[in-house]
């Protein structure tokens, strides 16, 4: 299931179960505690929300794991061309996009691709070493200003 279809769902199940505690405790309005259960349903409803979406997004890497694994070897491969944490992060993401446009994914909606590559930058032990051995001030000072160019689109 992709995220839109997750969130609407999630959304609605939120709605219900809200609801139903309004229609269940409806005599007890006016007390405090009232409103402190609905509150505490609400987080704790939420925090389960969040969890299903990271499930979800790690199902949906598991379902990619080959293009990923193609793509980490790229990355592997060519890391060294780049000098800052912001350039190798966009060639990861471009690699790692380039391979999710292949296959079952091609047809993924482009913000479920991203969370699939985020949680592959901060899953992958590799991916994170490499990304962490550009880490410095003058890779932060030099990738600023490739941020600030890539911004304004040159």
């Amino acid at each position: 299931m992709n995220d839109t279809d997750l969130d609407i769902r999630l959304q609605q199940e939120v709605k219900t179960v809200d609801i139903l505690y309004q229609e269940a405790f409806e005599e007890f309005s006016s007390y405090k505690g009232y409103s402190e259960g609905s509150n505490k349903l609400l987080r704790g409803m939420h925090s389960i929300c969040g969890q299903r979406r990271q499930e979800n997004v790690e199902a949906f890497t598991r379902e990619v794991k080959v293009p990923l694994s193609t793509a980490k070897q790229l990355i592997i491969l060519s890391a060294d061309k780049y000098d800052t944490v912001f350039s190798v992060t966009q060639f990861i993401r471009k690699v790692c996009l380039v391979n999710l446009n292949e296959g079952k994914p091609k047809h993924w909606p482009m913000d479920l691709k991203a969370h699939i590559i985020d949680h592959f930058l901060v899953s992958d032990r590799e991916i994170n070493n490499i990304v962490e051995s550009k880490s410095g001030v003058w890779s932060t000072i030099l990738g600023f200003f490739q941020w600030v160019i890539w911004l304004i689109g040159f």
